[in-house]
């Protein structure tokens, strides 16, 4: 019986600790970087339509333009893409030094913004994008201030893709709300950097 009860005091130990077990910048979790200049955007959004079009970069990718009207009167201008977050070398690279069974037990992912840029947006007159990431959205903020958690269906598929191992391309949103009154607040062309730093929450009791 003495057995038993120091049995089940110590499941009861483990069951209260917290086993999770962060990996971020420090070990080896390189920031994404993603840099783009957007050409051909409306020059008066007043006078311009709701809808969805393509759009060139000087790169040569296509982004996809939403353009829609706010019960507020405000104009919302979204570009979509997919952001890599790891190449297929950074990911061959991390299966190697996490092995598989520290990737598969990834339980979480958070990204933070950590530089922002938007050349070309008025930032006087409209407020810097929201960036959606998957389904979750990180809000206009300050770097260093401002992150968010992915989706667990989001945090599935970089598991898989890291132990494939393959690119992890992500769906990537930004949303611009230009107001009403300052319809021009956003130029014809628009250079665009965000710096993301990535953070993977591993649960270590999987991965022993």
């Amino acid at each position: 019986m003495r057995d038993h009860l120091a049995t089940g005091l110590l499941f009861a130990v483990a069951s209260a600790c917290n086993f999770d077990v962060t990996v971020g910048k420090d070990d080896g979790i390189a920031p994404v970087r993603y840099e783009e200049t957007v050409t051909g955007l409306p020059t008066n959004l007043s006078v311009t339509p709701d809808g969805q079009r393509p759009v060139t970069t000087r790169s040569g990718a296509t982004m996809t333009l939403t353009i829609a009207t706010a019960t507020s009167g405000a104009r919302q201008l979204s570009l979509a893409r997919d952001l890599e977050v790891f190449d297929d070398a950074q990911s061959a690279k991390h299966l190697d030094h996490f092995g598989p069974d520290e990737i598969g037990a990834i339980r979480h992912v958070s990204l933070a913004l950590v530089e922002s840029r938007y050349d070309g947006l008025d930032a006087t007159r409209a407020a810097q994008p929201a960036l959606t990431i998957g389904s979750r959205t990180l809000q206009p903020g300050e770097p260093g201030d401002t992150s968010v958690d992915l989706d667990g269906a989001t945090v599935e598929a970089i598991r898989v893709d890291l132990l494939t191992p393959k690119a992890v391309e992500l769906p990537f949103r930004m949303t611009f709300t230009i107001p009403a009154d300052a319809p021009d607040a956003l130029a014809q062309e628009l250079h665009i950097v965000v710096l993301l730093q990535p953070t993977l929450t591993v649960d270590a009791t999987r991965a022993l």
